[in-house]
């Protein structure tokens, strides 16, 4: 990781945030993508690996 990627990440972690309300539009599927790919690249306790993610796009599901 070069000084300025490094630099990006840390200020992407000192400015995070916590999101309490959501916009009524629908994420992208592209975006979707791309999260689910970074996130099977996050390490795992014991280099299992396993992971499973649901995505729900239909709001008429209720997931209680």
């Amino acid at each position: 990781m070069n000084k300025e990627d490094s630099k990006e990440c840390l200020d992407a972690i000192r400015t995070r945030r916590s999101i309490r309300k959501f916009k009524d539009t629908p994420l992208e599927k592209e975006k979707i993508d791309e999260i689910l790919s970074l996130a099977q690249m996050a390490p795992s306790a014991g280099n299992l690996q396993s992971r499973d993610f649901i995505v729900v796009r239909d709001r008429k599901i209720n997931t209680n």
